[in-house]
């Protein structure tokens, strides 16, 4: 196919590189990209080279900024780095050249240790027990935090058990602080001798304090109650010891320190509370803009209301800047005006504000809508790449999510809408110029999703599942396992968190919702110089977008997608003004590709 033009061809394209503008020089093989998400993909272009052994010019280096723009209105085709070393040319077939390759925002995200640093934790499984436990004592980190002693075991003086939290192995950030523990907390050490604490430290090697801050209970002591302790401190330890007088203690009865719906937390939004009224549900006031949205986890301790609303709440709806009520929390005796509120950032807020303070973005969009799952506490421990530690956080939001898009060094994060007529097209495949190769893909479409949300089903201490059962939802049902038509998907990222089932069922929802959206795959090849849009009127094919939506026209073959299919990546050849439209990558295939290792294969079952 021959495009009826090249509109970068007019004389306004630019291309700059740390500075410099190099338009004029640029050879042939310049081309670029972008995807959704991510924003700007990669680019190359290639400078002529009169001395090989020396650089093109100062500016021209890795990591210099670079910017291919268009039009009279200056249309940003790419924005990003030089990503390879171009201190000296490339000599093939007796012609030298330098070529240069750059990468957009989200790659440089990705190699940033500090982009997606953790923010709060609740995955029991990163806290470990003491090698120097003693015998008789019962660790438990499934689904709750433990240290029990039964009645009739026989401890030596001065034995000691613990369970310790370190940075290094949780959030993975070893030169960090923790800045809170939150939990409901069960202890009873009401027997002479015993007790229990919560202490902090540098190191699990270093000297153990119980701060003023953290938390400690006196032989004598019984409590149940939400928790909360602050510490500077880059391990925490939950600890339980009987006094050493050099006497061998026999246990009176059971004795024991639990925490359940615990979270680790750094970077945490904290509320003074100044208004609890009497009512069903109750409202609270906070002293400044909280930033809650109806659904968000909360944290609430110290309150002054009959009864108390301390503890995990979910908020309602009803809000204004400054007050929220919360979903089936009743207060009936007397109204409150104390406590605080504390909630970890959205994944969206704490990308963005990252972001901004390491310098990677110079602004960030404000939405009102968050991406995460509104769990117990915020994970964002990095997985594969830190690209799909976004990935997988945007994934459990209940609505499909245009997210972390960055452009202009703006990090633009915002839910999925109808898109806007300009970035709205609609083609017709039999027309001169427009190939076409999108099919459904039966074959990666399953039928039902699993997933697997979390290990016990816990609350106030007590189990009503094995040790090991993992608990699992299906969606759009539980298949019958003899009809040969079902396939189905299981995801396990977030068994080892404490969804609670609705949580995990609009998991579900919203994994089975993505798959329908990519129910077909191919691309389509345009070597046209513009697209029509659905509306009225055309746009320029160079700028594309991938997150714009497209639709074939053309149904004269009935195994063609149809409707409307969302452009999950752009290329263009910017020689030739042909670009590859990529239809139906998700956002699993989206982190293979930017990432040396392989995303995490989701595991099929036929029935």
């Amino acid at each position: 196919m021959t495009p009826d033009g090249n509109p970068l061809s007019d004389g306004t394209l630019a291309v700059e590189i740390g500075g410099l503008d190099v338009t004029a020089a640029v050879l042939p093989g310049l081309g670029y990209s972008n995807t959704n998400p991510g924003g700007f993909g990669e680019a190359t272009i290639r400078l002529p080279a009169t001395d090989p052994w020396s650089p093109y010019n100062v500016a021209v280096v890795k990591g210099a900024a670079v910017t291919i723009k268009h039009g009279a209105a200056s249309v940003t085709l790419f924005e990003g780095e030089v990503t390879n070393d171009v201190s000296h040319a490339v000599i093939e077939g007796g012609t030298a050249y330098y070529d240069v390759t750059c990468a957009g925002l989200w790659w440089k995200a990705g190699q940033r240790g500090d982009f997606c640093r953790v923010i709060g934790d609740d995955d029991y499984g990163q806290w470990f027990e003491r090698g120097d436990n003693q015998q008789g004592f019962t660790v438990t980190t499934d689904g709750k935090l433990e240290i029990r002693l039964e009645e009739g075991q026989s401890v030596k003086a001065n034995a000691r058990c613990s369970l310790y939290y370190w940075l290094d192995n949780g959030m993975g950030d070893p030169a960090a602080v923790i800045d809170s523990l939150l939990g409901v907390v069960a202890v009873d050490v009401n027997a002479e001798h015993w007790h229990a604490s919560i202490e902090g430290s540098d190191s699990p090697w270093g000297t153990w304090t119980a701060l003023d801050a953290l938390a400690t209970w006196a032989w004598d002591s019984q409590t149940s109650a939400p928790l909360r302790v602050d510490a500077a401190c880059a391990c925490i330890r939950i600890t339980m010891w009987v006094s050493d007088d050099g006497v061998r203690k026999n246990v009176p009865a059971d004795l024991f320190i639990t925490l359940t719906k615990a979270m680790v937390a750094r970077g945490i939004w904290d509320f003074s509370i100044t208004g609890i009224t009497k009512a069903s549900p109750a409202v609270v006031t906070t002293s400044a803009a909280h930033g809650l949205k109806a659904g968000d986890r909360i944290f609430i301790n110290g309150s002054d209301s009959v009864a108390s609303i301390d503890g995990w709440r979910t908020v309602g709806t009803g809000l204004s800047p400054t007050t929220f009520n919360m979903t089936g929390v009743n207060v009936t005796g007397s109204a409150g005006a104390d406590g605080g509120l504390v909630r970890a950032k959205r994944v969206d807020e704490a990308l963005a504000d990252i972001a901004l303070t390491t310098g990677l973005a110079t602004s960030s969009n404000v939405q009102t809508v968050g991406i995460g799952l509104g769990n117990w506490g915020l994970n964002v421990r990095p997985h594969v790449s830190r690209a799909e530690a976004i990935d997988l956080f945007a994934m459990t939001h209940s609505a499909p999510i245009d997210y972390g898009f960055w452009e202009g060094a703006a990090f633009n994060r915002k839910e999925r809408a109808t898109p806007a007529a300009a970035n709205d097209y609609l083609i017709d495949s039999n027309l001169p110029g427009i190939d076409s190769a999108v099919f459904a893909a039966t074959e990666e479409s399953p039928t039902h999703v699993k997933v697997l949300y979390k290990f016990r089903d816990v609350d106030g201490g007590t189990s009503v599942y094995p040790d090991g059962t993992v608990l699992a939802v299906y969606r759009p049902y539980v298949p019958t396992w003899d009809d040969a038509s079902v396939v189905l998907d299981v995801w396990d990222e977030w068994a080892d968190l404490s969804l609670e089932t609705g949580q995990a069922r609009d998991l579900c929802d919203q994994i089975l919702a993505w798959i329908a959206a990519n129910a077909y795959q191919g691309e389509h090849v345009i070597a046209t110089p513009t697209v029509p849009l659905r509306t009225t009127g055309t746009k320029l094919t160079a700028y594309i977008r991938g997150g714009d939506y497209i639709e074939d026209a053309n149904l004269a073959n009935t195994n063609l997608a149809t409707g409307r299919l969302m452009i999950t990546s752009f290329s263009m050849d910017a020689d030739s003004g042909v670009a590859t439209l990529g239809i139906g990558e998700n956002r699993r295939d989206f982190v293979a590709r930017i990432t040396p290792r392989a995303a995490k294969k989701k595991r099929k079952r036929r029935g």
